[in-house]
């Protein structure tokens, strides 16, 4: 297991629950997300870990590459999770933990939600091509987005629940403390 792997699997196990790999077998026939997730009642949901580090953009005439590179990991761990749940029978969970100080929470929110609300309310859809290219469908696949800054060795997650499945939102919730109220009204 490499090191984001085990911070995520460590955290799971401090929210109660058990984190499983997938065996050597399972993914040499399917690219198979990183964990089979288990509470006291059996599986719970799967999980993918996707680790992000900076790049050597500096500004400039071509686009910051980190929506880029946010989308392509939600499109990558999409693939790994219709490998083991095409018909979303259990929920999906997908933790980035970002490596790089110049990234944030901000940038997942941008790429899923396609714009910017500003001080005065008014929303700035200036990242469309982002939420709705190609992983306009494929981000509703995934049920709960967990954000992890990992700097100085202390983590700090974020939670950013996917509205358009509500279906588990509770059940996640209650694994990861969260109010399911607060998270509607803050959507909606």
């Amino acid at each position: 297991m490499i090191r984001d792997e085990k911070l995520v699997a460590d955290l799971l196990e401090s929210k109660g629950l058990r984190a499983e790999e997938f065996s050597k077998e399972e993914k040499k026939r399917s690219k198979a997300p990183d964990f089979r997730v288990f509470d006291e009642h059996g599986l719970a949901f799967f999980c993918e870990v996707k680790s992000l580090f900076g790049s050597n953009w500096f500004g400039g005439a071509r686009p910051d590459p980190t929506y880029n590179r946010v989308s392509q990991k939600i499109y990558e761990a999409v693939k790994q999770f219709n490998a083991v749940n095409p018909h979303l029978d259990y929920p999906n969970v997908l933790v980035f933990v970002n490596h790089y100080k110049g990234s944030d929470v901000k940038d997942l929110r941008f790429v899923c939600e396609g714009g910017v609300k500003t001080d005065s309310g008014r929303w700035l859809p200036i990242y469309r091509k982002f939420s709705e290219g190609r992983i306009r469908d494929k981000k509703r696949r995934i049920h709960l987005y967990i954000w992890i800054d990992v700097f100085n060795g202390e983590p700090n997650d974020f939670r950013l629940h996917n509205l358009d499945s509500p279906e588990y939102l509770d059940r996640l919730c209650d694994y990861f403390g969260s109010d399911p109220a607060s998270i509607r009204a803050s959507r909606g």
